[in-house]
């Protein structure tokens, strides 16, 4: 089996197929996660630990044992380290030669997020966020304020302040310079992800019973200064790594299709049933900026924004046909710029929806995206 495929975006063809590692019990791939020269592509196992693969030499350069779920990756901005973070443990590995660096032991889970510079780790556990050196040699800082377990963590781009959110709803804004209360954000609702638009704005995805909520605050004052909302699907809702937001939706018998943000909030890409088509909107205005039909033979699977939000990649299956396709469109153009097909067997195609590409990490050109299938 071939769980991890990455394709070039712009002429469609398959880059290098990533095979199961040998010796592990088939487990669900979470997350990918490319190194900063788009060379080295890290992804986590659930139960087996983290994985990386070389795409130069074909090969497996490191594996992270693990017996848990919380796993997170995290390179640092040369790409010469790479960061773990499992139960209560974070591990650093020297990208060179793979040594474990570092290895500590805390006192919670969390997470973990390199500084713009790489100079600085934060590092949280449990209601805490830790500011570490880069080589994870000591840890230079603890802020205590959150009353329930910190969920989110990201950099200002300049690295002079951190957000953080935890799972009560309230995100603060932490200054490295500055000695007091941090700023903060009472959203009331469960904080998914954090992410910094400029040095005084954040975004905010909040996830509630049956709506997600994509909000821009003021990060000095705390005020918000706009808001979308996704209200018209059922949970469960889920946010890709890339802050685009996911809701899975039951529409007849097409379960399973996500409405997506784009990464930069501008954009709701969603599945239009009655039209059988991926209709894209202006996430302000509702204004309809392209329209994408699907072959009446198509069964959709899934679809993914681009980094940039100027291609979107649409995923189907015609059972009859016994085929999955992966069609990539330009949303500026309006039209198909290229379409990867492959045959299904029969107990591919008893699976259903399983092989869907339903979760894809770009490249930060943009030019390449890798698609985790079964």
């Amino acid at each position: 089996a071939k769980p991890v495929h990455v394709y070039n975006t712009q002429s469609g063809e398959l880059v290098d197929a990533i095979p199961l590692a040998e010796g592990f019990p088939t487990q669900s791939v979470h997350a990918l996660t490319w190194s900063p020269d788009g060379k080295l592509l890290a992804y986590e196992r659930e139960w087996c630990g983290a994985f990386v693969w070389d795409l130069d030499t074909q090969k497996y350069v490191l594996h992270n044992p693990g017996s848990g779920r919380l796993h997170r990756t995290a390179w640092s901005p040369d790409g010469r380290r790479l960061a773990t973070r499992q139960g209560w443990q974070f591990q650093i590995f020297e990208h060179d030669s793979w040594k474990l660096l570092k290895e500590h032991r805390l006192r919670g889970a969390g997470t973990l997020a390199y500084s713009p510079d790489g100079s600085l780790l934060a590092v949280t556990v449990g209601e805490l966020l830790q500011i570490w050196d880069g080589a994870g040699e000591r840890m230079i800082n603890e802020f205590v304020g959150h009353q329930h377990r910190v969920s989110a963590v990201v950099w200002r781009p300049d690295g002079r302040q951190l957000a953080t959110a935890s799972e009560d709803g309230v995100v603060k804004v932490w200054s490295l310079d500055q000695a007091g209360q941090p700023a903060v954000v009472p959203l009331g609702e469960d904080v998914e992800r954090l992410r910094w638009l400029d040095d005084n704005t954040l975004q905010s995805v909040a996830l509630s019973e049956r709506r997600g909520r994509i909000s821009r605050w003021d990060a000095t004052t705390g005020r918000k200064s706009a808001e979308v909302e996704v209200t018209a699907f059922r949970p469960p809702l889920a946010v890709s790594s890339d802050s685009t937001v996911r809701t899975w939706t039951s529409i007849g018998k097409q379960s399973n299709i996500p409405a997506l943000l784009s990464p930069d909030s501008r954009l709701i890409a969603a599945y239009d049933a009655a039209a059988h088509s991926i209709r894209v909107t202006e996430a302000t205005t509702g204004a309809v900026c392209a329209e994408f039909g699907l072959r009446p033979d198509r069964h959709i699977l899934g679809f993914d924004f681009s980094r940039t939000g100027q291609w979107l990649v649409i995923q189907s299956q015609a059972s009859p046909d016994k085929v999955l396709c992966i069609v990539s469109w330009s949303i500026v153009a309006q039209r198909p710029v290229w379409e990867w097909t492959t045959g299904l067997n029969d107990t591919e195609l008893r699976e259903g929806g399983a092989l869907a590409r339903r979760r894809m990490a770009w490249n930060h050109a943009d030019t390449g995206f890798a698609a985790i299938g079964r």
